[in-house]
């Protein structure tokens, strides 16, 4: 049970650095909800595959988990954790360095695997 939503956790690192937005917006839950920071909430999966196209198109982008706390209840997995990544414009301005914090809800599906629900 705990490693399936893990997993899922490798595969969005793993597809972000790929900048796959459609392959990584398959990795959420058809009810998710991304909540970026200094953003309207995207309430909707092609609100979410939009933004990630949208990024991807303009940056170059690393990503590091550190710390986290990760706890399962029922049908959800909740990830609190920090993390830095590193905002590199394609236009050739200067990178980004930002630390901050997160939480990650999973919610398993009803085939047993794990979707992002809500991301914080």
């Amino acid at each position: 049970m705990r490693t399936g939503w893990l997993m899922v956790k490798g595969a969005l690192a793993l597809l972000a650095e790929e900048r796959d937005a459609s392959k990584l917006a398959g990795l959420y839950d058809d009810e998710a909800v991304s909540m970026p920071p200094g953003m309207s909430s995207l309430p909707t999966k092609s609100a979410i595959a939009a933004d990630f196209a949208a990024f991807f198109a303009s940056n170059r982008a690393t990503h590091r988990t550190l710390d986290a706390d990760r706890r399962v209840t029922g049908e959800f997995a909740i990830e609190r954790a920090r993390y830095e990544a590193t905002i590199s414009p394609k236009d050739g301005a200067a990178a980004i360095k930002e630390a901050g914090k997160h939480i990650v809800v999973y919610r398993r599906q009803t085939d047993g695997s794990w979707k992002v629900f809500w991301g914080i």
